[in-house]
């Protein structure tokens, strides 16, 4: 209806204004989709990552807990999900012993 079509332009527009002012236009990293882009093996060999830059990224963004993800937002459940991901990219390339047993 016209009503409902009304209401989609205006929350579009709210959203594209909230976006406009954002002065950082940039979105924080998730350790969770970095760790499952770290897993995937280069073509060219298969024993080494596609994306070397992003296993470093796991590697190097460890919080002092042992965990990963967003370090100014506590979410159990996220902080847990991607904990884990990132220990089985650890573990599945082999790197990094001492941040697994964190």
């Amino acid at each position: 209806s016209c009503v409902n079509e009304e209401r989609m332009k205006t929350l579009i527009e709210e959203i594209r204004n909230i976006f406009q002012s954002m002065e950082d236009r940039k979105t924080s990293p998730s350790a969770y989709d970095t760790a499952w882009i770290a897993r995937i093996p280069a073509i060219d060999n298969p024993s080494q990552p596609q994306f070397p830059q992003t296993l470093k990224w796991v590697v190097c963004n460890q919080l002092a807990d042992g965990s990963w993800e967003e370090e100014s937002f506590y979410f159990p459940y996220d902080r847990l999900v991607s904990t884990l991901s990132c220990v089985i990219t650890l573990r599945m390339w082999k790197v990094e012993e001492n941040q697994v047993q964190k």
